[in-house]
This record gives C-alpha cells, sequence and structure tokens, in this order.
C-alpha cells in the first residue's frame, strides 16, 4: 500500500489541479501477479477520516471480497488473510486515536537473538564400519574441482 501527495512543485503534476492523496492498493503473493485493487483504493481516496474503526473493517471486508488468489504454493485463505492482516495494521498505524482493543496490531514482532547450537558424538568402535569416521572416495575429486558432473 502506498499512500503519498503529489508533492508541490513536482514536474510530473504541473498544471494539474491539487488533488488529494494519491492511494495505490497493490498486493503480491496472492494472485499469480502484483494486483491493484482500485475498488479498495477509491474507498480509502473518499475519506480523510482513518479514525472510524467502522470504516477499517468496511475497508477490510472489501478487500476480503475482491482477492482472488491463485493456486500456487501454500494454502489460498492463508494468503488472502496475510493481505487483509497486512492492510488492516496498515490502517491501524495511521489512525493516532486507536481503541485499546487495537494497539496489539500496531506493536512490531519482537526481536530474538540469533540462536545457535552443537551437536557432538562419540563413535562406538564396536559397531564399526557403522559410525565410524571415512573419507569418500570420491571426495578428492568433488573437492579438487576435477568431478564431472551431468551439467558440466
Amino acid at each position: 500500500l502506498q499512500v503519498g501527495d503529489a508533492p508541490a512543485g513536482c514536474p510530473r503534476h504541473e498544471g494539474h489541479q491539487e488533488r488529494g492523496p494519491n492511494i495505490i492498493v497493490a498486493i503480491g503473493g496472492v494472485a499469480s501477479t502484483i494486483t491493484r485493487y482500485t475498488q479498495v483504493e477509491q474507498q480509502l481516496a473518499n475519506t480523510t477520516d482513518f479514525t472510524d474503526t467502522t470504516f477499517i473493517k468496511q475497508v477490510c471486508t472489501l478487500l476480503q471480497q475482491s482477492l482472488v488468489a491463485a493456486p500456487m504454493d501454500g494454502r489460498v485463505e492463508f494468503r488472502k488473510a496475510t493481505a487483509v492482516n497486512d492492510l488492516f495494521k496498515f490502517l491501524c498505524l495511521l489512525n493516532p486515536n486507536l481503541p485499546a482493543t487495537y494497539t496489539s496490531a500496531t506493536t512490531p514482532w519482537p526481536t530474538r537473538p540469533v540462536s545457535g547450537g552443537s551437536q557432538s558424538f562419540q563413535p562406538d568402535p564396536t559397531k564399526y564400519p557403522v559410525s565410524q569416521a571415512m573419507i569418500k572416495l570420491e571426495a578428492p575429486f568433488q573437492t579438487s574441482g576435477m568431478a564431472k558432473y551431468t551439467n558440466d
């Protein structure tokens, strides 16, 4: 979602009358291509009051009804719900007087430190050659670049 006003003195808009916000709702990852949702754009452009939670619900419902998902990787309903949730979060961020029931939508995900791990084991000599560390016969050729592959 991109919301922005045409900047004053912009050569692209020279000679045009002053106009309202330029709202573009383009969503990728749901359909097979990035798709614009002009009905949602028009509804957003026709209001200046983003503090009305009923309006936010109406816009999200309109987007939910407008989304046409392609059968790609991943579940269709999950991708549609993610797109609607992203719009909902964005509209909540525009609302300075957000009710307490919606504030969790505007908090960022917590960041966690990078995790790490290690694994060690001791081979059991009574079970050799199973679990015995051995160099593969092809390893010297593969590591030196001398091995021939089908794509070479």
